[in-house]
């Protein structure tokens, strides 16, 4: 298994997200995107690399999009359990609080140092018809190779690191404090920190303390079902909200379906 699957699992296990990889690619809503990756029963997974075959948009289909509210912003500060060490070494220059130096430390290939902060996500508002706009290309292509992406969550700043080894370091200076890791999830890290990579070594990849870096998106897929549909909403925290109370099979053999990011096999 390559290292960005495992990098896509580890997002999707440890943050539930499906995972941008590579950080930073260019993808939008509405993208059709294929995976090169399938599992051993042949079906495709959302991991690792993906090409963009078009948009919905080239379809005639147009579903109007929102950004989140400014004021709810999240943060990711993360750093693989048991495989990655975090420390904070203070700068203890007069007026330099919260700056010094981290150094990080990966112990296992494959491990992750991840920090995306105040990520905003850009979603349809609603996909309530989709399935009926999307009947008529049924034909248009192969759907069961493809996913369809409904949102992207881009960081304002991020950096990520994947190790390829099991003595892979980064180390970062400026004000850093902030971003050794106490929770999944934080508040009221300021995206306008001024970083700077002092070293690293031994990474699968690396992503620059960069601005605008797309790092999850979340994914439909149009299929062929044989009983039940799972209806998406895009509300914050129940993006992947389920209702399979209600039957369709007969009406419509093809219907929306979420891509659950904990379906990992």
């Amino acid at each position: 298994m390559s290292l960005a699957i495992d990098y896509c699992k580890e997002i999707a296990t440890q943050l539930r997200q499906n995972a941008v990889y590579m950080p930073g690619s260019s993808v939008k809503p509405g993208d059709i995107i294929k995976f090169d990756y399938r599992n051993i029963f042949g079906v495709p997974k959302p991991f690792g690399e993906f090409s963009i075959y078009g948009n919905l948009s080239d379809l005639g289909v147009v579903l109007e999009t929102e950004h989140e509210p400014v004021d709810s912003l999240d943060s990711y500060v993360y750093a693989s359990k048991g495989a990655v060490s975090v420390s904070f070494e203070a700068d203890l220059t007069q007026g330099s609080v919260g700056k010094g130096n981290l150094t990080i430390g990966f112990s296992k290939v494959g491990s992750t140092y991840l920090s995306a902060i105040d990520c905003r996500e850009q979603r349809f508002k609603s996909i309530i018809g989709l399935e009926a706009k999307l009947v008529p290309h049924q034909g248009t292509l192969e759907w069961s190779d493809y996913f369809v992406v409904v949102s992207v969550t881009t960081a304002a700043r991020a950096l990520i690191m994947q190790s390829n080894s099991k003595t892979a370091s980064l180390e970062v200076g400026g004000k850093v404090n902030g971003l050794v890791p106490a929770g999944q999830v934080v508040r009221d890290i300021d995206a306008s920190l001024d970083l700077k990579i002092s070293r690293y070594k031994e990474a699968s990849f690396i992503k620059d303390w960069s601005s605008n870096v797309p790092v999850f998106f979340a994914l439909v897929r149009f299929r062929k079902k044989f009983s039940k549909y799972r209806e998406f909403s895009a509300t914050k925290g129940t993006a992947l909200s389920l209702d399979l109370s209600k039957d369709t099979s007969e009406k419509n053999p093809f219907v929306i379906e979420v891509v659950d990011p904990l379906d990992i096999l």
